[in-house]
């Protein structure tokens, strides 16, 4: 498993901040007030999310290398939830649909609909080894 460049410049393949939210002062303060010391930016989009009763929702999925953020559109003071990249137990993608979740033991999880739920979880399996030197498991359903 490939680590992760510590300056994140030339990887395209890893840096798809295609919202640009790097470049936003609200998110720079929601890092330094919620995030670690020099949180970057790694990848930004529009998401569906579905809660728990199969509601969409629609979201902001913005992945640092150390946590996974749910934002709220064009509301950046203060994230919906800041899962740690640690705390990610396993992810659930989807072998027909553009769904996946998030599970977090010691937490809850998290279903999203997002066209680059492939992408997601290749990221979030780099970051995971590289945070804990453990491979993150992923599972490939047939459900929708």
């Amino acid at each position: 498993m490939a680590q992760l460049d510590k300056d994140n410049q030339n990887n395209n393949e890893i840096n798809m901040d295609s919202l640009n939210l790097k470049d936003k002062k609200e998110i720079r303060t929601l890092i330094e007030s919620e995030g670690l010391i020099k949180e970057k930016v790694l990848f930004s989009e529009e998401i569906i999310k579905l809660n728990r009763k199969g509601k969409q929702q629609k979201r902001i999925i913005m992945i640092t290398q150390k946590a996974i953020y749910n934002l709220k559109p064009k509301k950046f003071n203060a994230s919906q939830r800041r899962i740690s990249i640690c705390d990610v137990g396993m992810l659930t993608l989807s072998a027909l649909s553009p769904e996946f979740a998030i599970h977090v033991p010691s937490e809850y999880d998290y279903h999203f609909i997002s066209k680059n739920a492939q992408q997601i979880g290749k990221l979030l399996q780099t970051l995971y080894f590289n945070e804990t030197m453990s491979k993150l498991i992923i599972v490939y359903s047939e459900l929708k």
